[in-house]
C-alpha cells in the first residue's frame, strides 16, 4: 500500500511534469528542467531509483532537453532512465522493469546518440551506437518470444518501426557491406512484425482449442509469465524478489523448450508467431536467377529506403520522402479505376478524361521516385517487397514516360514492357514458402470454383452498405463459367459451378489439389478485416454456408503450389503503419500455399476471364508463374480492342511467393 503523502507526491510529480511540458511549449526551458528535476525528485523518494515511474519521469525529463537541444544532459537522463528499468548493458532481459519500454528508451537514447555523432563524429560514439543497435535487436528477438499477450496489440512493434528508420539511414549512410547488412536487417525485422500483427489480428489460431493442445499454451505461459513478472516487480524485500525472479527464469525455461516442440510439430504457427530469424542478403542471391533481383522497399516518415539485391550485387539507395506519396497513391488508384466502377449514369467523358490524367501522372511521378532511382541496378525479371501504402500500387501499370498518345493504350511505355515483376510480403517469407514443404503432395492437378456464374442476382441499391454481406450484393459473373472450363482444360482439372461451388466442398477437397482456381466475388474490409471473405454458393437455411472468412483460411490445411484469386480486392485490405496489408492472400499463404495471383480492385469479369485463360496456356506450357503473367498480357494485348487495353482491364493482377513453375 502506498501512504498518503506517497499519493500526495505523486500528485506533485505529476502537476510540475504537466506544468513543465506547457512550460516547453511556450519556450521556457530552463523553468521546465527545473521543474522537471523536482518531480523527479518526487518520485524517487517514493519509489526509488528502479522503478517503472521513476524511468518513465526520468525518460520524461530527457525528453524535454532533447527539445531544447541539451543533447549530453539528455543522454544523462536516458541513461538514468535505463538503469531504472533495470538495465545494464549485455543484461539478461528478464531482469529489466517493462522491457518492451525498455527498448523505447534504448532507441531514443540511440537516436540522440546519433545526432551528436552528426555534430561531433568520434569512434567512441560510433561504437556505442552499434553497440546500442545490437543490443534493440537482441532485445526485440527477445520481445516476439516472450512478450505477446494475445488480447494486446503489439506495443513493441510501432516502437521498432521508428527505431528501425533510423537505424537504417545510419547504416545506409556507411560505405561497407557490414552496415547495409545491418540496415538489411532492421528492415527485415521491421517488416516480420507487421507480418506477426497481421497473423494475430486474424485471432483463428486459438479459437476453440482443447486446454492441453500445443498451441494452447501459448496462452498458459503468458499468462504465467505475467504472474510471475508482476509479482517481481512489484515486490519490496530484495529475498523475495529474488525467488520470483528465478520463478520467472524457470518459466521462461520450460516455455523455450514448448517452443522447440512446437517448431517441430507445428512448425507454420510457430514461424508466424515466434520465429524472430530472417534470411541474410547472401542467402537472397542464391534464390535469384542469374538475370533477377530482388527490390525491397522501407517506407519511414522522412526517406523510403530501396535495397537491391542481385546474385553480384547489394545496394542501398535513399529517396527523401518530400513528395506527396499518399496522395499521389490515391489518385493513382481513382485515375486507374474510379470512372469503371462509378453507376454508369455518372461516366462522363469529362470524369474519364480527369482519371486519365490522374493515372498517367501519378504513375510517371512514382516511378520517378520509387524505380528511377535504382533502375541502373534492375534486371531484366525483379521481385518486389512492398512496404506499408507501397502495396496498393500496381507496379506493372507503372509508366517510364508521359504516353505521347493518352487515348492509345497499347502504345504506353508501361514498367511491365521493362521488367516481369512478382512480388512478396517480405524477403523472409519468400524463402519459407519456396522452401515450404507439403503436408502431403497433392493428388490431383486443378480445381475451379464460379460460383456466380449461372445464380440470378441482382447488385442493391446502395452496394456501399456497410451492413453484413447478403447474396444479393453481389453480381452474377457470365464470363467466369467459360473461362474456368477453358482453364480446366488446360490443366487436366475438375470445375464447380453455380449452386456446386460451396464453401463446405471448398473446405473438403481444397487440400487434394496443386492448383487453386477461385472465380468469385471476394471484399477486403479495410477497417477491422473482420468482414474480409471470399463468396461461394448459397446453401437455403444455413446463414454461415456461403462467405469463407479471414478466420476461416488460416484454418485451411492446403498442398497447392499456386492459388489463383480471380476476383475483386482479394490483394489489399486493412493498412495500418506497423501491421501490413491485412489480405486474403497472405492467409494463404499461412494455410500452405507457395504462390498466388491476387488482385488489387474490383476487375473486370470478361477481360479476367481472357487473361486467365492465357495464363494457364502459359502455365500447361511449363513457364514460370511471373513468365505465364507476362505471357497472359502480352496475348491479351494482341486480341483486346484499343479501349480494353486500358490498365483498370489487366492490371489488378498481383503475382505473389514462389514463382517457380507448376508441378505437374
Amino acid at each position: 500500500m502506498i501512504a498518503a503523502d506517497a499519493y500526495e507526491g505523486l500528485y506533485r510529480a505529476s502537476n510540475l511534469s504537466y506544468i513543465a511540458m506547457a512550460t516547453v511549449n511556450k519556450g521556457g526551458f530552463r523553468t521546465a528542467d527545473s521543474l522537471m528535476t523536482m518531480a523527479v525528485a518526487e518520485v524517487r523518494s517514493i519509489y526509488g531509483n528502479q522503478n517503472i515511474l521513476t524511468a518513465n519521469y526520468l525518460s520524461n525529463h530527457a525528453s524535454l532537453l532533447v527539445a531544447a537541444r541539451q543533447y549530453d544532459a539528455a543522454l544523462t537522463l536516458y541513461d538514468a532512465s535505463l538503469a531504472a528499468y533495470g538495465y545494464t548493458y549485455g543484461c539478461k532481459w528478464d531482469t529489466v522493469v517493462q522491457a518492451d519500454q525498455l527498448l523505447e528508451n534504448l532507441s531514443k537514447k540511440n537516436r540522440i546518440l546519433a545526432l551528436r555523432y552528426d555534430q561531433e563524429p568520434t569512434p567512441a560514439r560510433k561504437n556505442a551506437i552499434e553497440a546500442g543497435w545490437k543490443e534493440i535487436l537482441d532485445l526485440l528477438d527477445y520481445l516476439r518470444r516472450r512478450h505477446q499477450g494475445n488480447g494486446a496489440k503489439l506495443l513493441f512493434a510501432d516502437q521498432f518501426r521508428e527505431s528501425a528508420e533510423t537505424a537504417i539511414k545510419w547504416y545506409a549512410h556507411e560505405k561497407d557491406r557490414h552496415s547495409r547488412e545491418m540496415a538489411w536487417q532492421f528492415a527485415e525485422k521491421a517488416r516480420s512484425l507487421a507480418l506477426l500483427e497481421v497473423f494475430r489480428n486474424a485471432t483463428a489460431w486459438n479459437t476453440n482449442l482443447p486446454a492441453d493442445s500445443l498451441r494452447a499454451l501459448a496462452d498458459a505461459f503468458s499468462a504465467e509469465r505475467k504472474k510471475w513478472y508482476d509479482l517481481y516487480t512489484a515486490s519490496e524485500n530484495a529475498q523475495t524478489r529474488a525467488d520470483y525472479l528465478l520463478k520467472l527464469v524457470a518459466t521462461d525455461k520450460r516455455q523455450e523448450a514448448w517452443l522447440h516442440v512446437l517448431e517441430s510439430q507445428d512448425s507454420l504457427f510457430f514461424k508466424a508467431k515466434y520465429d524472430n530469424r530472417i534470411i541474410t542478403p547472401k542467402a537472397v542471391s542464391t534464390l535469384l536467377q542469374p538475370d533477377q533481383a530482388l527490390l525491397e522497399y522501407f517506407v519511414g516518415d522522412s526517406s523510403i529506403y530501396l535495397f537491391v539485391i542481385r546474385p553480384d550485387t547489394f545496394i542501398i539507395r535513399e529517396v527523401k520522402r518530400d513528395f506527396p506519396l499518399e496522395d499521389w497513391i490515391e489518385q493513382l488508384r481513382q485515375g486507374l479505376y474510379g470512372y469503371y466502377t462509378m453507376n454508369k449514369s455518372k461516366q462522363t467523358n469529362a470524369l474519364f478524361e480527369k482519371s486519365l490524367n490522374q493515372y498517367t501522372t501519378c504513375a510517371t511521378q512514382l516511378q520517378r521516385q520509387l524505380i528511377a532511382p535504382v533502375q541502373e541496378w534492375l534486371p531484366a525479371k525483379v521481385i518486389v517487397v512492398t512496404d506499408g501504402l507501397l502495396g496498393y500500387i500496381p507496379f506493372d501499370a507503372l509508366l517510364t514516360d508521359v504516353p505521347p498518345d493518352l487515348n492509345d493504350f497499347k502504345s504506353y511505355p508501361y514498367l511491365f514492357r521493362r521488367h516481369q515483376l512478382s512480388f512478396a510480403y517480405s524477403a523472409t517469407l519468400l524463402q519459407e514458402m519456396r522452401d515450404k514443404k507439403h503436408r502431403r503432395e497433392p493428388s490431383k492437378a486443378f480445381v475451379a470454383f464460379a460460383p456466380f456464374y449461372t445464380d440470378p442476382v441482382a447488385r442493391p441499391k446502395d452496394p456501399k452498405s456497410d451492413s453484413a454481406p447478403t447474396r444479393s450484393n453481389l453480381d452474377p459473373l457470365p464470363y467466369s463459367g467459360p473461362g474456368v472450363v477453358a482453364a480446366a482444360k488446360l490443366l487436366h482439372g475438375d470445375v464447380f459451378m453455380g449452386s456446386a461451388a460451396t464453401k463446405a466442398q471448398f473446405e473438403r477437397i481444397a487440400g487434394e489439389y496443386r492448383v487453386l482456381f477461385l472465380a468469385t466475388h471476394a471484399s477486403a474490409d479495410n477497417h477491422t478485416g473482420s468482414k474480409t471473405f471470399l463468396a461461394f454458393a448459397e446453401i437455403k437455411n444455413s446463414p454461415d454456408s456461403t462467405y469463407l472468412y479471414l478466420k476461416d483460411l488460416y484454418n485451411l490445411r492446403l498442398n497447392a503450389d499456386l492459388v489463383v484469386l480471380s476476383a475483386c480486392e482479394t490483394g489489399v485490405g486493412k493498412l495500418e503503419r506497423g501491421e501490413g496489408i491485412l489480405s486474403l492472400a497472405r492467409a494463404f499463404a499461412y494455410a500452405g500455399a507457395k504462390s498466388m495471383v491476387t488482385t488489387l480492385w474490383e476487375v473486370n469479369d470478361k477481360s479476367t476471364a481472357a487473361m486467365m485463360e492465357y495464363f494457364c496456356r502459359a502455365l500447361q506450357q511449363g513457364k514460370s508463374k511471373d513468365e505465364a503473367l507476362q505471357f497472359a498480357r502480352s496475348e491479351y494485348f494482341k486480341t483486346a480492342s484499343g479501349y480494353s487495353c486500358h490498365p483498370f482491364f489487366w492490371a489488378g493482377f498481383v503475382p505473389v511467393g514462389d514463382m517457380r513453375p507448376v508441378k505437374k
